[in-house]
């Protein structure tokens, strides 16, 4: 009867420990998202995205980003350490972070301190989706790998 119990409680400390590391996980690449739209790295070209006025025009912080998603990824896979579960919560981490990233750009209308009705909505749906999509979602997925195969390495 003792050992049923622990088996349950290992059980819900594990699929709870995945929650919270895909919570997490989300949260971080819409951070990492967030802070490349804010400094005009991750625009649109047509507006502002590769301009030389923007940090230099240096092409490294971009990919410092990329990398940082990575690495987020790597990391978020390792903890998870189960290749299955891992690749199941990189997607749902990434649809959470894209809705996050989302309702952030999209706040100001949302709390009435922006003036012009709609804008924002068509604005927001633009970044976010210039923002991760492709190389977040590649730089996302091969960090999965990577860390599933750590992961499996050493688990």
């Amino acid at each position: 009867m003792v050992k049923c119990t622990a088996i349950r409680l290992g059980g819900l400390r594990t699929a709870l420990g995945t929650v919270l590391v895909t919570l997490g996980w989300a949260t971080s690449l819409a951070a990492i998202t967030l802070v490349g739209v804010f400094n005009g790295l991750l625009l649109p070209r047509e507006l502002g995205g590769l301009l030389p006025e923007v940090l230099g025009g240096s092409q490294w912080a971009r990919w410092i980003l990329y990398l940082a998603m990575l690495g987020t990824s790597i990391l978020a896979a390792l903890l998870i350490n189960n290749p299955g579960i891992a690749f199941g919560s990189y997607f749902v981490s990434y649809c959470v972070a894209g809705a996050i990233t989302y309702l952030v750009l999209i706040l100001p209308e949302l709390l009435g301190a922006y003036g012009s009705p709609g804008v924002l909505v068509e604005a927001s749906i633009r970044f976010t989706f210039v923002a991760l999509f492709p190389f977040p979602l590649i730089a996302g997925l091969v960090g999965t790998i990577l860390g599933s195969a750590l992961g499996e390495m050493h688990g």
